[in-house]
């Protein structure tokens, strides 16, 4: 009787685990935007298309956050752009980690994550050339 109990709790854990790495990914498609609650961003060094040249550490502000465009998803896979403040894009593509609630996301320049809060997604974002650094994270809601 033991080995029969011993099985079935096996089974109810193991049925209990598989669901919990099944979540569905949340709908990504779409145009999210900062919504300026939270924002922290700092560059250093010289600049490019998007931004201008740092000799010292500068730190952002809201203005400055990116808008994420999603143009299609499948299943968790999914791609689009992200727009500078000054209107130019950067392809994207990315996944939605097997919790649903975490991104995985690269562009040509930048790796970029992000975690779900609700409604909103945390987007944040890691720029490391030879010749410049940045990071910045903002929340962002879908418009």
């Amino acid at each position: 009787m033991k080995i029969i109990s011993g099985i079935a709790t096996l089974g109810a854990v193991l049925f209990v685990a598989s669901t919990a790495f099944a979540a569905d990914p949340p709908d990504l498609v779409g145009t999210w935007k900062a919504t300026g609650e939270a924002h922290a961003s700092v560059r250093l060094g010289d600049g490019n298309e998007h931004h201008t040249e740092y000799d010292d550490p500068s730190f952002g502000t809201p203005e400055h956050a990116w808008t994420i465009v999603i143009k299609e998803q499948q299943g968790r896979g999914f791609h689009g752009v992200a727009q500078s403040p000054k209107g130019l894009e950067e392809e994207i593509v990315g996944v939605v980690s097997f919790d649903a609630e975490h991104l995985i996301m690269a562009g040509d320049e930048a790796g970029l994550f992000g975690e779900v809060l609700g409604d909103k997604i945390e987007f944040c974002f890691q720029d490391h050339e030879d010749d410049r650094a940045g990071v910045a994270c903002f929340i962002a809601a879908k418009q």
